[in-house]
């Protein structure tokens, strides 16, 4: 576990009181306890400012552990990220010997009309049959998936590239909820116009997969074109782009 002090550079743990001699953190010592501090999404890195005992007060960022804090009540208050809907702050107590997590889960904030204005309908993640991304992951966006272990759910909601993507015939849109939730699967045209609702229904945790034929709500094959696939649960919003490639 990397470690460092308040006068060093960013690194996930700060020893306040002390560390062993390989740099480690060492276990709360008498009258103190261990605070850590988490982020979901991970790659969101967001700040955060923590106060706390005697006029206690650090800001940093990311996911982090403070070890050999002072016991006491401690007040975790989440920055803002553009383009995420931050959690409401919150205040909880340190106990001797103990380790207190302030776990902060941000939701995606963006609207289709944002999406066209930052995003566009231009750009696709490339993905074959077996769900394979042929190309950058980056361009036509999608929720990127968080770490964890294999069979473990998401602590925050994804939405896969759909695949096949080109996609000549039917596409098939994995997503996955971490909690039972309202889930919403809607494909947009690229005037933000709703084209198909594929899924809205509340959902127990898990892994699903939705297909779309290329049929909007009243049956009728869609034109050659860009789509957005947008899942929305609860106040979280995350868009991808489908490219429709039929034979003339």
């Amino acid at each position: 576990m990397k470690t460092r002090n308040l006068a060093m550079a960013l690194l996930p743990v700060i020893c306040i009181a002390g560390c062993s001699d390989d740099g480690d953190p060492v276990a709360p010592v008498g009258g103190r306890g261990n605070i850590m501090i988490v982020v979901k999404p991970s790659y969101v890195n967001a700040s955060w400012q923590l106060s706390g005992p005697q006029g206690f007060s650090l800001s940093d960022q990311g996911d982090t552990t403070l070890v050999n804090m002072d016991t006491g009540r401690y007040t975790l208050t989440w920055g803002v990220t553009q383009d995420w809907i931050a959690p409401a702050a919150e205040t909880n107590t340190l106990v001797v010997g103990g380790t207190l997590v302030f776990t902060g889960a941000y939701n995606i904030t963006r609207t289709c009309h944002e999406w066209r204005r930052d995003i566009g309908f231009r750009d696709i993640t490339p993905t074959d049959e077996q769900r394979r991304i042929l190309g950058p992951e980056a361009t036509g966006n999608w929720c990127p998936p968080e770490e964890r272990s294999q069979g473990q759910l998401p602590t925050v909601p994804l939405l896969f590239p759909a695949y096949p993507n080109p996609s000549i015939g039917k596409v098939f849109v994995y997503f996955a909820i971490s909690s039972v939730s309202h889930v919403t699967l809607r494909i947009y045209d690229d005037n933000c116009r709703i084209v198909r609702t594929l899924v809205k229904m509340h959902m127990s945790p898990g892994s699903y997969e939705a297909t779309w034929d290329h049929r909007d709500n009243h049956g009728v094959l869609v034109e050659n074109g860009i789509y957005a696939c947008e899942i929305v649960v609860g106040n979280f919003v995350c868009l991808g782009n489908i490219e429709v490639r039929r034979a003339p």
